[in-house]
């Protein structure tokens, strides 16, 4: 599944910034470091992610729609139909 592998990687990157900026660093200093690195917020991100990852398991596997909405963490396939 996607979107555990997305926090992973965030995750590690909001360690580094806090190392190299400042170990007091907030919130909302984090966001905009993230933003001002890959032109995107948080949330686009992730979203940009599961809909690849999406994208590649409709493709690649015999997975319907919802399961694939599923296995990136829809729990309505409509709503991930809606999004794709």
């Amino acid at each position: 599944m996607l979107l555990p592998i997305s926090m992973t990687i965030l995750t590690r990157y909001f360690r580094w910034i806090r190392s190299r900026e400042s170990p007091n660093m907030g919130t909302t200093k984090l966001k905009t470091s993230f933003k001002h690195v890959y032109q995107r917020t948080i949330s686009e991100y992730i979203q940009e992610r599961r809909m690849s990852h999406a994208e590649m398991l409709l493709s690649s596997t015999d997975l319907t729609v919802d399961q694939v909405a599923s296995a990136v963490g829809y729990s309505n396939a409509g709503r991930f139909a809606a999004n794709f």
